[in-house]
């Protein structure tokens, strides 16, 4: 009864994780992004191979930057970051990001205007140096974050488009000149962004015979 219980369990858990389809997918220099509810499409960017640069930490795989133009949406900064199995995040990855975002870069003050939460997809829109708005696209998924740092806004527009014909961000009239392409893996060594999950706070239960 035990050995058919786990089979159920276990075909149960191939079933789930064979119609789930990441949000985020990069394979053969292509980005592909997908909704939320289904497997569909709904945006997808050619990489050129030489704006790529992978990052290694003794607590990432398949991590990498990518600083591009795109036709129609200007610039884009892209950092995927996945974590191994025995790491976590030393607090919320997309804060991480926002304050490692304003240390390594040129902006001197940067505040939350709007955010909007769609399943696994999380858009925010700051007002930078008090004129100036930035939009940042964050993915996550499992062990997984993506960051898409948008200057212009025409991509994070479109993708939210895409996702919720309810949700809106304010278009960008005047691009921040954003001087960035820091990667948050290389700087984990002194920042300490992510590391070995600490289970010294566990509880032990000791059994006395």
């Amino acid at each position: 009864m035990k050995m058919l219980s786990n089979l159920v369990l276990l075909v149960f858990f191939m079933l789930f994780t064979g119609c789930t389809q990441s949000s985020y997918v990069f394979k053969d220099n292509k980005i592909s992004l997908n909704s939320v509810d289904t497997d569909e499409n709904i945006a997808s960017l050619n990489i050129d191979k030489k704006n790529i640069k992978y990052t290694n930490d003794f607590c990432t795989r398949n991590s990498y930057t990518i600083s591009q133009d795109f036709e129609g949406y200007g610039n884009l900064f892209i950092e995927n970051v996945e974590l191994k199995q025995k790491c976590t995040w030393h607090g919320l990855s997309r804060g991480m990001y926002e304050t490692f975002l304003k240390e390594k870069s040129n902006i001197k003050t940067m505040s939350l205007i709007k955010r909007i939460d769609i399943g696994t997809y999380e858009f925010s829109q700051y007002l930078v140096d008090d004129k100036y708005k930035l939009n940042l696209v964050f993915i996550w998924s499992g062990l997984r974050s993506t960051f898409i740092i948008d200057a212009q806004g025409n991509f994070s527009s479109m993708l939210l488009s895409k996702l919720s014909s309810k949700s809106t961000l304010a278009q960008i009239e005047q691009a921040y000149n954003l001087e960035f392409n820091s990667s948050i893996v290389r700087a984990n060594i002194l920042g300490e962004y992510f590391g070995i999950e600490d289970k010294s706070d566990e509880e032990i239960d000791i059994i006395v015979p």
